[in-house]
């Protein structure tokens, strides 16, 4: 089994453990250095993001300010070194981090 099959067996038995496996399991390059700095918080917008909801659905979703999701927003973008919200979701889908249902 590869790691990203791992990561998303663990996702759908124990949701809280993905992130738990995305930062432990031993994978080469720079790839897997850019998903591990993500906080949990920025891969819930994410997640949020390839559902397609804006800024303002995201915070209420989550519970928490829009400023904040910009925040988060700006934070991942840059992490990640997208350009775009649309880039994000198309690397995270690109390299298995996230699947669309």
């Amino acid at each position: 089994m590869s790691g990203p099959e791992a990561i998303t067996l663990l996702r759908v038995q124990v949701p809280e453990l993905r992130l738990i496996a995305l930062t432990s399991y031993e994978t080469e390059g720079e790839e897997a250095q850019m998903w591990r700095q993500l906080t949990p918080r920025e891969f819930e917008v994410l997640e949020c993001l390839t559902k397609g909801l804006s800024n303002k659905e995201i915070a209420v979703q989550m519970g928490t300010a829009e400023s904040t999701i910009k925040t988060h927003m700006h934070s991942l973008l840059q992490k990640l070194g997208a350009a775009d919200r649309a880039e994000a979701v198309a690397l995270a889908v690109s390299e298995r981090v996230i699947r669309l249902d």
